[in-house]
């Protein structure tokens, strides 16, 4: 277009043509800003008045209900018309319904004049009415609030707790003196008190026991290191402890291997830790295990009216363990009523009868000699 509004293909004059000014009106800034108008009030209106608004007021109305349901029992109130109008979802849903179907009607015809149907207006009406019955609502529960306020500065948060505590208690002297629950409280004394009976005599016996591991354990340790060095061991037992797993009395202890500790290990100790089953050669854990034997045996008080039976001592051991193993049979067979060997080594077999001290007529020995044998010899 020139400057003086004529049409630059023709030559006739535009001004005040219709099309020309639709044409204006569309591209020019009020358009855009009327646009964007209409399309940040659709925005507005879908988070004003969207589901989380609904889903905030439904919560606040909760919330008052359970402090209603707290304050109900100390403060007198018309608690029942604390709560949230019935018609409040419906009234929100149609009125966004209505605005949002009214902005689209905009946004397609920007520069048409757009009626406000009557059911747009009868949801504003409605919702005019739920937002009266809103504002009447919160009047209420200011109303309540200050009633509640009234009664804590009357009574004292304190006291107020204080009360409650009482309350509780004198419900559950109440509740202790009915017969079923007396009956159980009865019962209840009496089994604490025959447990308190238990305990003391549990803690009485804890001190036999320990004072017989004090008197016992530490005698008995030294008597099998003193054993281990009679069979030229290279090793000995330390930190020897007692303890009562699931109230079953047990003793544990430390191997000393060349002055290093070992843990003497269970089944799930890995291969690759030292413990009893990879420190220890055959005759080595034989040695250990016939010391342990000869200790005990000397620790019982009644050995001399026992039968003794080594089941083949000898197994796993050198010419001096052999040696030294009948030497403690043969002070075994002095002190027991009768001792019985199972051996299959032929020197002790035919030597252990002969030249034995007897301390009385009725100690004995047997033994049986081969696995084929099973021939009986009895030295008299």
């Amino acid at each position: 277009m020139t400057a003086n509004d004529d049409c630059p293909f023709c030559g006739q004059g535009i001004a005040g043509l219709p099309l020309v000014k639709a044409f204006r009106a569309v591209f020019s800034d009020e358009y855009a800003r009327l646009h964007n108008d209409v399309s940040a009030l659709r925005e507005r209106i879908t988070s004003d008045f969207g589901e989380g608004f609904i889903a905030t007021q439904a919560a606040k109305a909760e919330r008052n209900n359970s402090g209603v349901e707290f304050w109900k029992e100390y403060v007198s109130f018309d608690w029942d018309g604390l709560k949230l109008p019935p018609a409040f979802d419906d009234a929100v849903r149609n009125l966004r319904r209505e605005l949002l179907d009214l902005l689209d009607r905009k946004a397609r015809a920007p520069l048409e004049v757009v009626d406000v149907p009557p059911t747009c207006e009868a949801a504003v009406e409605a919702y005019r009415k739920v937002f009266e019955d809103l504002a009447e609502l919160n009047a209420k529960i200011a109303r309540a609030n200050a009633t509640i306020v009234a009664k804590k500065q009357e009574l004292g948060t304190a006291d107020l707790e204080g009360a409650k505590q009482r309350r509780s208690h004198l419900q559950a002297v109440k509740a202790r003196h009915t017969p079923t629950v007396s009956t159980l409280c009865d019962e209840h004394n009496r089994l604490v008190a025959e447990k308190a009976a238990i305990d003391e005599e549990r803690g009485a016996i804890r001190a036999e026991l320990n004072e017989h591991t004090r008197t016992v354990v530490a005698p008995y340790q030294n008597r099998i290191n003193e054993l281990l060095d009679l069979f030229n061991a290279g090793f000995r037992i330390a930190q020897t402890t007692h303890s009562y797993p699931s109230g079953i009395a047990s003793t544990s202890y430390q191997l000393v291997i060349n002055g290093t500790p070992v843990d003497v290990g269970g089944s799930r100790t890995p291969e690759t830790q030292p413990s009893f089953k990879n420190t220890l050669s055959a005759g080595d854990k034989m040695t250990l295990a016939l010391s342990f034997f000869l200790a005990g045996l000397e620790q019982d008080a009644d050995l001399a009216n026992k039968i003794v039976v080594f089941d083949d001592p000898f197994t796993s051991q050198d010419v001096y363990r052999r040696r030294q193993t009948g030497h403690e049979i043969m002070r075994v067979a002095r002190a027991c009523k009768q001792l019985i060997v199972l051996s299959h080594d032929p020197p002790f077999s035919n030597s252990s009868g002969r030249g034995r001290p007897r301390p009385n007529a009725s100690a004995s020995c047997c033994r049986i000699t081969g696995r084929s044998e099973r021939s009986w010899r009895r030295s008299t």
